[in-house]
């Protein structure tokens, strides 16, 4: 997948595909020779292009997909936080049961819609945002606020104007701090946020709880 900066995002399905369609003005330049031993990450780049000034393209989900999430959400009669599980290897960074008693505050005042993890919807046999990409980003965009633990589906909110809280951030500290700092490019000890987060989108480095909520 390369990302032009002009806010295009080319998805190819293989190395020759993906020459053949790139243009001159693709990020990152040399995207053409990485390899899985000497693979690019490349959160710490985009943010250092976002304080220099660079706008940083915003994901977005379907027409189609926000209709439906948007009429589902409305008929629960009030606003709607969903809580985003991780429950598969490094089992330090899953939150399926630290979300359980979060969930439990937050229905006094909200509908609270759990995203279990792919691999225990797809155990399962069925699901919803859990196993698709368009429903997922749907549901974010259309939910009142979002919670993420330390896991992948939170980048999906870093790079839209979904609001979110995403508990857990770099934790454990001592296996993700150094990772953090070094290749995302953010002060861990200075709870550094996003460069381009609004008030509503806060990375939050503190374990995923009732107490971890913002006032």
């Amino acid at each position: 997948m390369a990302a032009s900066r002009a806010g295009r995002v080319t998805l190819a399905t293989d190395w020759e595909q993906a020459k053949r369609l790139a243009t001159s003005d693709c990020f990152p330049p040399a995207w053409a020779h990485q390899t899985l031993q000497d693979k690019q990450y490349l959160m710490r780049p985009i943010f250092e292009a976002s304080k220099k000034g660079r706008s940083i393209p915003r994901l977005r989900a379907s027409e189609h997909a926000r209709k439906h999430v948007g009429a589902w959400f409305g008929s629960m009669g009030k606003p709607v936080v969903t809580i985003t599980n991780r429950n598969t290897y490094e089992a330090s960074r899953n939150t399926k049961d630290a979300s359980v008693p979060m969930a439990a505050v937050l229905r006094e005042n909200f509908a609270v819609v759990t995203i279990d993890d792919t691999s225990d919807e797809l155990a399962r046999g069925f699901g919803y945002g859990g196993i698709n990409l368009d429903l997922r980003m749907a549901m974010y965009e259309t939910a009142a606020m979002n919670i993420f633990g330390n896991n992948g589906p939170a980048v999906l909110a870093w790079f839209s104007e979904a609001p979110f809280w995403h508990m857990n951030a770099a934790m454990p500290f001592k296996h993700w701090r150094k990772f953090w700092e070094e290749h995302v490019g953010l002060d861990v000890g200075a709870q550094e946020q996003l460069p381009w987060a609004a008030k509503n989108q806060r990375l939050i480095y503190q374990e995923m709880g009732p107490e971890a909520i913002p006032a």
